[in-house]
Order: C-alpha cells, then sequence, then structure tokens
C-alpha cells in the first residue's frame, strides 16, 4: 500500500467521497442512529480495505455482517460474531 493510497467510499455532491488508506491504522468508529447506514459504510469501508490489501476485524454482536463471514475465518460465541479478514 502506497502512502498515498486513496480508499473510495462513494461519492457526495461534488464528486467522489475519499479517505486516505492511512486511516485504516488508527482508531475509528461508526456511531450514529438506528437505520442511519452504519452498517452499510461498515461495509463499503470493508470492501475497499479488502481490495487494498488491508486487514481488517470486525466484532458483531448483532449478527448482521453474516454475509461477510462466508468463506473467510471466524469464531463465534453465543452472543458475538468476530469476522477477521486476514
Amino acid at each position: 500500500m502506497s502512502p498515498a493510497a486513496m480508499l473510495n467510499l462513494g461519492r457526495k455532491l461534488k464528486g467522489p467521497f475519499m479517505l486516505p488508506a492511512a486511516l485504516a491504522g488508527q482508531k475509528n468508529a461508526i456511531v450514529g442512529l438506528s437505520g442511519s447506514g452504519k452498517t452499510c459504510a461498515g461495509g463499503v469501508i470493508a470492501e475497499e480495505m479488502e481490495d487494498a490489501g488491508i486487514p481488517w476485524i470486525v466484532i458483531d454482536p448483532m449478527g448482521v455482517w453474516w454475509g461477510r463471514r462466508a468463506g473467510l475465518a471466524k469464531v463465534e460465541g453465543e452472543t458475538i460474531s468476530l469476522v477477521v479478514q486476514p
């Protein structure tokens, strides 16, 4: 991954919405009200990180990342699924 690598997260009114891939090495959170698109945003970010070769992890207490678990390393407990993309 080059230092100038960018993650394409979609479009906004005046063009693409890009974030530096270097943010993947930082502590980040997606917060919002129920139904505001947090899971969708997280999915887009995870896909872009995967395409850029950046490892990621998701702790999924609600089970909404079930589709991403297919074929990936997984650890499942009674209430939490852990999705790991090495």
